[in-house]
């Protein structure tokens, strides 16, 4: 074998480079924050940083209101602005708590509020942050509900420019310290 295919072969088998960037999608719900423990333990062990990240977009009855407020001859039926700022300034307070909490415990983080379609924005900021990794749960929605609702978890899984971890909901959290089976060889 020459050199050059050795090369080759120990290119393969070389150790990829540890996640030093977690992007963390949060909605708001405990569903959501069931993936924390375990980007928190990753970014840990290999000295990531953690930027969590949530999603604002108007409700549909929000856009329904500006629209019909813009058409001719049916005067302003609401100011939809100041729903849009609570909305918005919510999503930054609950960003806002968990980065505190989790850099209280000793993690780097940093948060970031998005606009528009979940999944789009998500998958928008995993390239423009330059993220080695989007750890996020997924709700495990089947058959009709994810027909009708869609699944976030998965679009950003299809079209993440990194790896994604998916985390269900009703997982355990990861173990503080290394388990090895009973059966396992240590060498």
């Amino acid at each position: 074998m020459s050199n050059r295919a050795l090369e080759h072969q120990a290119e393969l088998y070389r150790a990829p480079v540890a996640n030093r960037r977690i992007l963390v999608p949060l909605d708001g719900s405990p569903e959501a924050e069931a993936v924390l423990p375990h980007a928190e333990q990753i970014a840990r062990r290999c000295g990531a940083k953690l930027e969590l990240v949530r999603s604002y977009a108007p409700s549909p009855a929000l856009v329904a209101a500006a629209v019909a407020a813009a058409m001719p001859g049916t005067g302003p039926l609401l100011d939809t602005s100041p729903y849009g700022a609570a909305g918005r300034e919510d999503a930054d307070a609950y960003l806002e708590g968990i980065e505190g909490r989790l850099r209280g415990a000793g993690v780097e983080v940093e948060h970031r509020r998005l606009e528009g379609s979940a999944g789009e924005a998500i998958v928008a900021e995993a390239e423009r942050w330059g993220a080695d990794l989007v750890a996020m749960t997924t709700h495990g929605r089947g058959g009709f509900d994810r027909l009708v609702h869609g699944s976030v978890a998965s679009y950003v899984a299809n079209h993440a420019p990194c790896p994604v971890l998916l985390v269900r909901p009703d997982t355990d959290p990861p173990p503080t310290k290394p388990t090895y089976s009973e059966h396992a060889d240590v060498v």
